[in-house]
């Protein structure tokens, strides 16, 4: 691998990729400071200004037959992204071009946090921090998101994920607050963990108020999914109904992490 000046760099997407007109890049998000970044790599960054994120520091690399962007918002926790431009041919929901960061000389994807993906599949990865829910990969299809999940498994990766339906988790939602017998609208995103994040964080500020998510992007589910267990004895437990299949899904692997002897699974119940 090459590490590039701007210059350099961007001579040779105008090369490999202007001519084609159109293409689009495998970019994702790491859990990695700046201070981590900056002592990793082996060449000295550029540093740019993002609009509306403030400073960053960027590098240019060639990597085999791939252009690599890393870029890491200095001062901020957890803010590294990469950027791989990838033929319009590949489909948009491919995260393989990520297999390209193997040959640095240090471990990345064990931090991968999010992979932007246009696909439209049923499924997603997820997983759950301190309550909160986000999706690492949406709108793909079962066997594409188990895949990247063992993937990441193999390159150390830390975090308890598990695939399931996407259903409403990318729509509108609205976080509430119970306030004075009164429920008060707080936040609305258009995303379900954005406001499951805002209403945790304040939750830590305000402990005394009840808090609600709701889906205001389409209907809402009842109790759809229910949460299995399987004794040492063979008997069966009906253990939690849930809205979603992700909450029942997450709640199952953090059973499943525990080294409990039961089988646990999750099936509709509707």
């Amino acid at each position: 691998m090459n590490w590039l000046k701007p210059k350099e760099f961007f001579e040779l997407w105008e090369k490999r990729y202007k001519p084609k007109g159109l293409f689009f890049d495998c970019f994702a998000w790491f859990n990695i400071d700046s201070d981590d970044m900056v002592s990793k790599i082996p060449a000295n960054p550029g540093e740019e200004s993002i609009d509306g994120l403030g400073e960053a520091f960027e590098w240019y690399a060639e990597i085999g037959d791939r252009l690599v962007i890393i870029r890491t918002m200095i001062g901020s926790e957890g803010s590294t992204s990469v950027s791989i431009p990838m033929d319009i041919k590949q489909t948009n929901d491919d995260w393989r071009a990520l297999k390209v960061l193997e040959s640095l000389p240090f471990n990345m994807l064990h931090k991968l946090s999010w992979v932007r993906s246009q696909g439209n599949g049923d499924y997603s990865l997820f997983y759950r921090m301190k309550g909160v829910t986000y999706s690492v990969f949406s709108n793909t299809s079962k066997d594409n998101s188990e895949e990247l999940k063992n993937y990441l498994e193999s390159r150390n990766h830390t975090l308890l994920m598990g695939t399931a339906l996407t259903e409403s988790f990318n729509d509108v939602w609205a976080g509430y607050r119970e306030q004075n017998g009164k429920k008060v609208c707080v936040c609305r995103y258009g995303d379900r963990s954005s406001v499951d994040l805002f209403l945790y964080e304040d939750q830590i500020k305000n402990k005394e108020y009840k808090y609600e998510m709701v889906c205001e992007g389409s209907a809402q589910e009842t109790e759809k999914w229910g949460l299995f267990r399987l004794d040492d004895n063979d008997n069966t437990f009906l253990m939690q109904k849930f809205n979603y299949h992700v909450d029942a899904r997450m709640e199952e692997i953090e059973y499943q992490a525990k080294g409990h002897h039961q089988t646990y699974w999750v099936e509709n119940v509707s």
